[in-house]
């Protein structure tokens, strides 16, 4: 956390099992039926359907590749009466973008003015530059909760992550998680305490941070050299947006992919109100597939 320029003591932090168990601790405490909240649209959708479990309004703020639209957050917030906001600051998943310093202080100024909390997930932050900027550093935890993780770095299966907030907040978010979970697992905590002590956990970051790097890069040369216009990451990051790609329609895309032993999830999913959308989220582990650019090449509109 210092090194991301976060000021805060370790009773300010509480561990969880992943950054989806952060993420739930937060819905819980804050969010009763009925409630408006706000998200980057397009988004992460198992977010979205964390807060339609509780039953809470989901109101969408467009994201650009320079982040969420300060304009329309400022306005949404005023108009919905939202007290959270969660958005993926840097590598968002799923756009690759990463907010500007200029919007983050646009972001956290609008929040200040309508008393909103916002909710910054970072799971990929042992890969992207330490002083990159954050809400949480520029705020120092004052309007922000940071939710971290160690599953996108060593394996999506070791599930270990944290929260940072406000001692009073952390203290409560702790106290939810005693009554909900009891405990994390202390054994995976001390592992990654062990790996980071004796310096192997830096080593992985770097070989991991090669290969991501390595990979985007093959991805966006694949995806241009089909004639795409690619917005390029302004970070490392793990998945790249085509928009206005594909001829034909969000689920038909789906299933013609399936036919070519292809995955794909409909851009529809990463909508708050389900709309068919033609864009296209691409992993950059596959982004590079002959496979994949091939079948590509014969559906771009």
């Amino acid at each position: 956390m210092a090194e991301r320029d976060v000021g805060c003591t370790p009773d300010q932090v509480v561990m969880t099992h992943g950054a989806n168990h952060a993420l739930d601790l937060v819905i819980r405490s804050y969010i009763r039926p009925g409630d408006a909240v706000l998200v980057d649209e397009p988004g992460y959708y198992p977010l979205f359907s964390k807060l339609r479990l509780v039953g809470a309004q989901i109101i969408g703020v467009p994201r650009e590749h320079e982040g969420p639209d300060p304009e329309a957050f400022a306005h949404l917030a005023q108009v919905s009466g939202a007290r959270l906001f969660f958005t993926q600051t840097l590598a968002h998943n799923l756009t690759g973008g990463s907010t500007s310093l200029a919007r983050c202080h646009a972001l956290l100024r609008a929040a200040e003015e309508q008393d909103m909390l916002i909710v910054e997930d970072d799971p990929f932050a042992d890969i992207v530059p330490a002083m990159a900027p954050r809400l949480a550093a520029l705020d120092q935890l004052s309007q922000v909760i940071y939710v971290g993780s160690f599953s996108k770095t060593l394996a999506g299966s070791f599930r270990s992550g944290y929260l940072a907030a406000s001692l009073a907040r952390a203290d409560a978010l702790s106290q939810l998680l005693v009554v909900t979970m009891v405990s994390t697992s202390s054994h995976n905590e001390r592992l990654i305490h062990a790996l980071m002590e004796q310096g192997d956990y830096m080593k992985h970051l770097e070989r991991l941070s090669r290969r991501v790097k390595e990979a985007c890069s093959r991805t966006i040369k694949g995806l241009e050299a089909q004639g795409l216009k690619v917005d390029r990451p302004q970070t490392l990051a793990t998945y790249i947006w085509l928009m206005q790609t594909i001829a034909l329609s969000d689920h038909d895309v789906v299933a013609d992919a399936a036919r070519h032993g292809i995955f794909i999830a409909p851009g529809s999913a990463f909508f708050v109100d389900g709309r068919p959308d033609q864009a296209m989220r691409v992993n950059i582990a596959h982004g590079a597939d002959a496979k994949f650019l091939s079948w590509l090449a014969t559906k771009i509109s």
